[in-house]
């Protein structure tokens, strides 16, 4: 008896639905329209809510090459498998490529059969094509991401070429994949950890690359990638977790180029360069989200600058300086915005004193202003200390005693930043001499006699060479409460606080000064 012979498709598509009714049906056309057409397509409709079902049935009944699946929750099959877990999909991929494509993106009509020739040509375990992104509503062509043409027997052949590469590695779109390889590296690939969404494509992207011996990439654009996205960006809360999720992914590239053994220091500092990227890209995204309060913004920067890969990538300088600017501008969006509380809400949070010490033009620095400076690096919120290279640079309003202080080896620093107590008394013993002795005497004289402009002329004196003096912080926090500057007392008592913890008078008047002005 004849039977007709099986011919394997050339690649198997497969993508995810989720309410795609204004796009799917194009995305369907572009894959079903290649110029090679041994093709199959896999569609999980992911639990929507929309007619997408409908339209994905109306093609199914036309075209015998689309298999069509169908779960009632998103991210999760009716067998109880969460997406990405291999057994959400099906037990076995007919092509001898596999590619993935969301529902609203398209393809090159030569897409498959330009990346099956490229990819059988050195039995390539990845193939990687180029995107061009473009605009939903104007079509307008935004960007493209162009791998460099390669074609490499020898991973090892990818170390001039791995950050050209690394744009297109990001998403795992774009891509075909040898289907037994990557049946076999797919838990690997996979395997993030449990709260990583954002970032999970590049995730299992490098993970393939980790394990692939042979990859060709095609220096030109056959996929294209819808961008209608800008808008809901605004809206959402931006979740601490997503800053995790930048070190997470640049473990895994470090973990890349050292297995594929191009781990040269050019690919180090790129990986680097990526991971601040990330990070200002969250930045971006804290400034436009209208669904977060000022404490939620002021606490996500303080999960950001209390990273470990941030203080340690931080001690360089130009690194710093980069994200401390960033920094500056979402602080300055956050206390500037119509809708935010007055910022003397937040005294008690460093990063409201980081941005007093920004808004402060040169001719305002003074010692207090340094004194506030280094309650920001020393506050306990702070772990990483960020900021402390900012002393360097507002050097000449210093008092004697932090200079002496920045001038101790890095060890004997640090372990004073984090003991304000400690801290305190070094910088006293210097500060603290004859002529300050005689201050206190003619503030405390001034003070008896009600001689207000006396008692602030001696105050300004002992800041000036002693901004760590309790006995002037004190009385500056006092005046400016009485003259109703209540931001002002409030930046003072907490700065005062930090390195006065055990002081009771500070201690009380810090509680009088927020107790009596709470709204």
């Amino acid at each position: 008896m004849n039977r007709k012979r099986f011919i394997r498709p050339k690649i198997t598509f497969f993508m995810m639905a989720y309410n795609s009714e204004n796009y799917i049906a194009e995305t369907i056309r572009s894959v079903l329209n290649q110029t090679e057409p041994n093709i199959q397509l896999l569609i999980r409709n992911n639990g929507s809510t929309d007619n997408t079902e409908k339209i994905c049935r109306q093609f199914q009944k036309k075209d015998k090459r689309i298999i069509y699946l169908h779960n009632q929750v998103n991210m999760l099959s009716d067998e109880g498998k969460h997406y990405p877990d291999r057994s959400f999909w099906p037990t076995h991929f007919a092509g001898e490529y596999v590619s993935m494509i969301d529902s609203d993106d398209l393809l090159a009509p030569q897409f498959t059969k330009e990346m099956y020739q490229a990819a059988k040509s050195i039995d390539a375990d990845i193939a990687i094509a180029g995107t061009t992104m473009f605009e939903d509503k104007s079509k307008r062509i935004m960007t493209q991401r162009i791998p460099p043409s390669i074609i490499a027997k020898d991973m090892r052949f990818l170390a001039e070429s791995f950050s050209e590469l690394y744009g297109s590695l990001r998403p795992v779109w774009g891509k075909i994949y040898r289907t037994e390889f990557f049946e076999q590296f797919y838990d690997f690939a996979w395997n993030k950890p449990e709260w990583m969404s954002n970032g999970m494509d590049t995730y299992a992207s490098l993970g393939y690359l980790m394990s692939c011996q042979r990859l060709v990439a095609l220096n030109k654009s056959l996929h294209f990638y819808r961008m209608r996205q800008q808008s809901a960006f605004q809206a959402k809360k931006v979740d601490t977790y997503r800053i995790k999720a930048g070190e997470i992914l640049y473990d895994r590239g470090f973990a890349c180029i050292e297995k594929l053994q191009i781990s040269t220091f050019q690919n180090k500092q790129y990986l680097a360069s990526v991971y601040w990227g990330h990070q200002l890209d969250l930045l971006q995204l804290l400034d436009q989200t209208t669904e977060m309060t000022t404490k939620e913004k002021l606490n996500f920067i303080e999960t950001l600058v209390n990273e470990p890969m941030i203080g340690e990538l931080l001690t360089n300088q130009s690194n710093f300086q980069t994200i401390y600017e960033r920094i500056k501008q979402s602080l300055q969006t956050i206390f500037t915005n119509k809708d935010c509380v007055e910022a003397e809400q937040y005294p008690n949070h460093f990063l409201n004193r980081l941005y007093h010490i920004t808004q402060q033009s040169e001719q305002q620095q003074n010692q207090l202003s340094g004194m506030i400076l280094l309650s920001v690096v020393a506050d306990e919120k702070n772990g990483q200390r960020f900021g402390w290279q900012l002393l360097e640079k507002y050097k000449k309003i210093l008092s004697a005693g932090i200079k002496q202080m920045l001038l101790l080896p890095d060890e004997k620093k640090k372990a004073l930043l984090n003991d304000p107590v400690k801290l305190r008394e070094f910088i006293l013993q210097i500060d603290q001499n004859q002529k300050v002795q005689e201050l206190e005497l003619f503030l405390q004289q001034a003070l008896e006699a009600e001689e207000i402009e006396q008692a602030i002329a001696s105050l300004n004196a002992i800041s000036a060479i002693s901004p760590l003096n309790v006995m002037s912080l004190y009385f500056r926090i006092y005046f400016a409460y009485l003259a109703g500057d209540i931001a002002f007392a409030r930046l003072i008592a907490c700065a005062a606080k930090v390195f006065w913890p055990e002081h009771s008078e500070i201690k009380q008047i810090y509680k009088d000064i927020w107790n009596n002005t709470q709204n």
